[in-house]
């Protein structure tokens, strides 16, 4: 009996193995007995195991069973809830397809696309990831830009004379690393002050009367800008915070005040400060 119990290295395998020799020794109500927790022990003795070999990707360990078993979402589901598991499905709004995120009581929470591999998943590592590749916005829907009904427009005095009889047309020149994908736009603030880095020349634009008007252009912030907002949001739907939990570094110069409009903004629309 004892040799039995030394070759079994689990109480999973303990138990079938004194199931077996009570059957041999004809023991029927002791094998019975044993039969019973033989199954209920089926569902936990060797599982926080098998939990920590799928979490720290040593699935080399499982057996090809074992694997094939794990390769199946609704089997790996049933098993992850089975351990306390919390699921939820993700979907990436570029193309529909659906992750799951799962959280794991005392052991973390993971990122599971397709592939059903813990490796790389573990879910601030993956948002971090997604952060850093530029991948955010695969994410996340991004929100209207709402101007306020101010905004104002610095530019050189040389180009004075033809705003007010034009009204202000997009450009498309360098506006640094950041905003180096822009094209062609115009650049304004809500800010006074500010405006005056683009030019000595200042006008105020009258975006309340264009909104009124239906002469509504695209608006938009610069792209550093609305990149952290995307990180932001992205974090925020695994219970992250950008800047603590996980980071983007705006780049030094980029400001909230700023708006970039994509179209013409007629002269009835400007005045010169």
């Amino acid at each position: 009996m004892n040799n039995l119990l030394n070759n079994g290295n689990s109480m999973h395998n303990k138990i079938k193995l004194l199931n077996k020799a009570f059957s041999l020794t004809g023991n029927s109500y002791a094998s019975s007995c044993l039969s019973n927790l033989y199954k209920i022990s089926e569902y936990n003795p060797d599982e926080e195991e098998l939990l920590d070999i799928l979490i720290n990707d040593d699935t080399h360990r499982l057996t090809e069973e074992e694997s094939a078993n794990f390769e199946n979402w609704d089997f790996l589901k049933e098993f992850l809830q089975r351990n306390g598991a919390d699921i939820s499905e993700i979907t990436k709004q570029s193309d529909g397809s659906v992750y799951f995120f799962v959280k794991i009581p005392g052991k973390g929470a993971y990122v599971l696309d397709k592939s059903l591999n813990f490796s790389g998943s573990e879910v601030t590592e993956w948002v971090q990831d997604v952060i850093n590749s530029g991948r955010a916005d695969e994410w996340c829907t991004p929100e209207d830009v709402y101007p306020p009904d101010v905004l104002y427009h610095g530019t050189s005095e040389e180009n004075t004379e033809d705003i007010l009889t034009d009204g202000i047309g997009c450009r498309a020149e360098s506006r640094g690393f950041s905003n180096r994908s822009v094209g062609c736009a115009i650049f304004t603030s809500s800010n006074e002050e500010e405006a005056y880095q683009y030019g000595e020349a200042i006008f105020r634009i009258d975006f309340g009367k264009m909104r009124a008007d239906g002469e509504t252009p695209e608006v938009g912030m610069e792209p550093d800008i609305e990149a952290y907002e995307m990180a932001s949001s992205l974090a925020s739907r695994f219970g992250l915070s950008l800047g603590e939990d996980v980071y983007y570094d705006i780049e030094y110069g980029m400001s909230y005040d700023t708006f970039i409009i994509y179209g013409h903004i007629d002269k009835k629309y400007i005045t010169l400060i």
